[in-house]
């Protein structure tokens, strides 16, 4: 059986190599030399493998440790070391070519933006896991950049994504042959969803309390009580370049703490010390880049093929060429025998002609309605509806007021593609015939409508204050939430939980929830986070599910956190009855 010289006491089997494992570590506590070692090991293996380099610390791979002779020809993209420049916009394209690519590499982020690098590294991540069918060690530095434990700020949008994909990369990417080493400086910044479903933990010096917590949690199963309590006492002073090591997982059974061997290749990630210059090395070693150049030419091309921006600008030039011409242009006789496209600015050929404008009289409106139209303005200026809506109200008022005959008008609001606009019904009670409440000067019109369109969306469905928060995203106490309603029921909008006929009055047409299908889509698509999206997805699967059967399905523990979140929600929100969709969504 083939074995990983990790350390004079350690020897783990290379199957190893295709698990997912997790290590934790303070700066300077030997992870980058560790990350150097498994990557020796792998090659040694006949594996591949690809470093996610967000600091430019492994190019020393490719010499050997003091730097003279050439060490392992794998390929850089990307950084000061460049063998092959990175495309920030092309990850999908160096993921699929990394996938196919029968060399190691490196990918150098060191110079990406932290916004562009979460989206090149969400379209890497995709295309790697799509694409890849043979053994591949994917090693990724500084993984709570990209895999943090909640996206934040203004770069939420992309790293959701990139998340997302790391932990399908962490739950499914064994049955594509991908091996996962995380490293990370703060563990309790690692999302939990990826360190808890690891299957090996590493943990070198990790002196803070959080952090420390994040280990003794994972330790939970692997080592007896004692074993746990002494490596506790242990994890905070562990000498550099020595690490625990855990693991389950059948296939690597271990508890014990190992001095990791020193690594053969170059440290390019020693930190300057004062009065030396930081070494570089003299001999790099050189990988085959011809095949790589042409493989990356290829997809390139066919990736701008398919790229629709290209795609949009290549059909504008065809409409160009194909407007209608002329061999002689009525606008300049000197052109005759010439062709003209019609393209010139003074050139009206194959143009349309100019739109013809009609002045209308319009009667000036009169004083008799002037009551009711402002009884109506201030109505719906509470609720913050647009003028569109607002103008309908004034009109059916001002019909009411001169005793007039209008024609049935439509809709004014637009309703979104997808959803059928639930009609109007007839209703006794006029909106000006609600009781007039003052201008709520610290209210919040559009909280007021979104609340009046789930009530009307919901009628008779049971909705109430802890439902309603949910739909809203806000906590069931939210104290701008209770004013709000306290405020709709003040001006007879809604009575307990439910709409009432001036209310409906008031909020005019709204968009009805879809059904079936399309409303299992529309929560799927728009209103879930993955997490929760994700287990509806599973739970659609089947109807006879177990919280045992779910969790395996999921790749995660039965008596997971998110899991057991995830699943509490969809309940509270009635989109499933146990552990089968509701009869709403089976439609």
């Amino acid at each position: 059986m083939k074995t990983l010289r990790i350390s004079d006491t350690f020897a783990p089997p290379v199957e190893w190599l295709q698990l997912s494992t997790v290590t934790y570590g303070a700066s300077g506590s030997g992870k980058s030399a560790f990350g150097r070692t498994l990557a020796e090991e792998a090659h040694a293996a006949g594996m591949r493998f690809v470093v996610i380099d967000v600091k430019g610390d492994y190019y020393g791979l490719k010499s050997s440790a003091d730097g003279k002779r050439e060490g392992l020809p794998i390929v850089v993209f990307g950084g000061d070391h460049a063998d092959v420049p990175l495309d920030i916009n092309a990850g999908a394209v160096f993921g699929e070519t990394i996938a196919q690519l029968a060399q190691s590499g490196i990918l150098d982020l060191e110079h990406f933006p932290k916004d562009k690098r979460l989206g090149f590294l969400a379209d890497f991540f995709a295309a790697l896991y799509h694409h890849n069918r043979e053994p591949l060690l994917v090693l990724l530095d500084e993984a709570q950049d990209y895999a943090p434990q909640t996206p934040r700020g203004q770069l939420g949008r992309d790293a959701a994504r990139c998340l997302s994909a790391v932990e399908d990369l962490t739950k499914m990417g064994r049955k594509h042959g991908i091996g996962r080493v995380f490293f990370t400086q703060r563990g309790s910044g690692l999302n939990k969803e990826v360190s808890e479903i690891c299957d090996v933990l590493v943990a070198f010096r990790t002196p803070g309390t959080l952090d420390q917590d994040r280990v003794k949690t994972w330790l939970g199963s692997s080592g007896s009580k004692a074993q746990v309590q002494e490596a506790m006492a242990r994890i905070d002073g562990l000498p550099t370049g020595t690490a625990l090591f855990a693991s389950s997982h059948p296939a690597v059974r271990h508890f014990g703490v190992h001095a990791v061997r020193i690594p053969v290749t170059f440290d390019s990630s020693a930190t300057p010390t004062l009065g030396r210059r930081k070494q570089e090395p003299t001999r790099l070693a050189t990988p085959a880049l011809d095949e790589l150049r042409a493989r990356l030419a290829s997809t390139i091309e066919r990736v701008q093929a398919d790229d629709p921006k290209a795609l949009r600008a290549r059909i504008a030039e065809l409409e160009k060429r194909s407007r209608p011409h002329f061999e002689s242009c009525p606008m300049n006789p000197a052109w005759s025998g010439t062709v003209c496209k019609g393209l010139n600015d003074k050139c009206t050929c194959g143009k349309p002609p100019a739109t013809k404008v009609e002045r209308i009289e319009v009667p000036v409106l009169g004083d008799a309605p002037v009551g009711a139209l402002v009884s109506s303005a201030e109505t719906m200026r509470m609720l913050g509806v647009d003028l569109v809506e607002t103008a309908r109200v004034i009109r059916e008022a001002l019909d009411r007021a001169q005793g007039a005959a209008i024609a049935p008008q439509g809709a004014f609001r637009p309703v979104s593609a997808g959803y059928e606009p639930r009609p109007r019904l007839a209703h006794p009670e006029s909106v000006h015939a609600a009781p007039r409440a003052p201008a709520p000067s610290k209210g919040k019109p559009a909280l007021d409508r979104r609340i009046l369109t789930l009530l009307a969306q919901y009628q008779g469905k049971g909705m109430d204050q802890a439902r309603l928060a949910l739909h809203l995203g806000l906590h069931q106490r939210n104290k701008g939430l209770a004013n709000t309603l306290g405020r709709l029921r003040t001006v007879g909008f809604v009575r307990g939980h439910e709409i009432t006929e001036t209310g409906l009055t008031a909020l005019g047409p709204f968009a009805a929830l879809p059904t079936g299908q399309r409303l299992f889509d529309w929560w799927f698509n728009q209103k879930l986070r993955p997490t929760e999206a994700r287990v509806l997805q599973a739970i659609s699967e089947r109807d006879d599910w177990t919280r045992e059967d779910l969790a395996s399905r999921l790749g995660v523990h039965e008596r997971n956190k998110g899991l057991a979140n995830a699943i509490g929600k969809l309940r509270s929100l009635r989109l499933v009855d146990g552990m089968r969709l509701s009869e709403e969504l089976v439609g």
